[in-house]
């Protein structure tokens, strides 16, 4: 079989043209000698140096042709690999001199909806409840409400909740965290 049928016609391309293909299967195909950087990262950055609050934002410089981008795939793959959330993109295409850029970037590509989302299903989960009983359409206070429990201490409860997860997190810049508590709130209704 050639590697033109086994693999998507674009990382085939992006191959030709000298990029780094999409395709992680093959990225990690063509990988060599990057076992030991990427044991490394996986054991010492993901799972331990991040999981304690160490900066999550890095940059790779070097020659062109050097394999940065190259690098920075693998990275990424490893990362998803353990449930993270990743973005990659160039300083050709963001100016990295302006911090409010670099930010925009990120929440463009990660879909903050979708993840905030995610929060409120967990923040339903630690109150007692299964986020799939709510039913699509409906937030947890209208399913309380249903229920006869949407009383204050509900209500405190929701807040405490928010707060333990996005206002009194040290690991969350207070504006982010203030703005994800909202869209969170509102989600949770």
């Amino acid at each position: 079989m050639s590697i033109e049928m086994m693999y998507d016609p674009k990382s085939i391309e992006c191959l030709k043209n000298g990029l780094v293909p999409s395709d992680r299967t093959l990225l990690s195909e063509i990988t060599v000698g990057m076992d030991t950087l990427s044991d490394f990262i996986r054991d010492q950055y993901l799972t331990d140096y991040i999981k304690r609050g160490g900066s999550k934002i890095k940059f790779v410089t070097g020659r062109q042709g050097s394999g940065k981008t190259h690098f920075s795939s693998v990275l990424a793959h490893e990362a998803c690999k353990q449930n993270y959330l990743t973005v990659t993109f160039s300083a050709k295409e963001i100016s990295l001199h302006d911090f409010r850029e670099i930010y925009l970037e990120i929440l463009r590509q990660c879909d903050i909806e979708h993840v905030l989302k995610g929060c409120a299903a967990r923040i339903i989960e630690e109150l007692g409840y299964d986020p799939d009983e709510i039913g699509e359409g409906k937030s947890l206070m209208d399913y309380l409400s249903e229920r006869g429990e949407a009383d204050a201490i509900s209500r405190g409860e929701i807040r405490t909740a928010l707060r333990s997860k996005f206002t009194r997190n040290p690991l969350l810049d207070n504006n982010f965290a203030y703005c994800c508590s909202l869209l969170t709130g509102g989600i949770l209704g």
